[in-house]
């Protein structure tokens, strides 16, 4: 039988309510942690490799990432496929990068290594990245938008600018009626 004193106590953190604390039950033979909390390592585990595969098996032709592309789509609709892609992606990479995260400061604490915070900051900068499309594709939607319900006014004020010219500034009871022109933009 282990001697009390010898005994290593689990090291995984314990969140309650506002405070959080080690475990500090014994752990299991050659682990860090209780059998509890061991257990639920490695569904958290197998959970961020799930949705890791997930990421990994986006379909790509789902969006653009060519900024240049972006700026000269004249198609609304293309730009909302995009955009619908753009924001599935983005999903998967919050719920890797949130799994990831749950993992790490569970279990490990701050003690990542190299190889570890490095593919963490490659998901955070690609995430970055995705966000960075996604308002690029809002703005171009958004101009795209704006020059159809402006094209109206345009096409109003060609309108009106050729009646002056036909009825020479009259009004269309021959009368000159020009006090609203200075009003009206031109």
């Amino acid at each position: 039988m282990a001697d009390a004193k010898n005994t290593k106590k689990c090291q995984a953190t314990v969140f309650d309510m506002d405070k959080q604390f080690l475990c500090r039950r014994a752990t299991l033979d050659g682990h860090p942690w209780c059998k509890r909390h061991n257990e639920e390592r490695i569904k958290l585990y197998v959970g961020y490799k799930a949705r890791q595969k997930k990421l990994e098996q986006f379909d790509e032709r789902r969006i653009c990432s060519n900024t240049a592309t972006i700026r000269a789509c004249k198609s609304l609709e293309q730009l909302r496929a995009w955009y619908d892609g753009l924001k599935d992606k983005l999903v998967l990479y919050n719920r890797c990068i949130d799994a990831r995260a749950m993992h790490t400061e569970r279990f490990y604490g701050n003690d990542m290594d190299w190889g570890h915070q490095t593919f963490w900051d490659r998901l955070t900068e690609e995430r970055d990245d995705i966000k960075e499309l996604i308002a690029y594709v809002e703005f171009r939607a958004n101009e795209l938008i704006l020059k159809d319900a402006l094209a109206w006014v345009e096409e109003r004020r060609t309108l009106m600018t050729k009646r002056e010219e036909v009825h020479g500034g009259c009004s269309d009871d021959g009368s000159s009626d020009n006090s609203d022109a200075e009003a009206r933009p031109r």
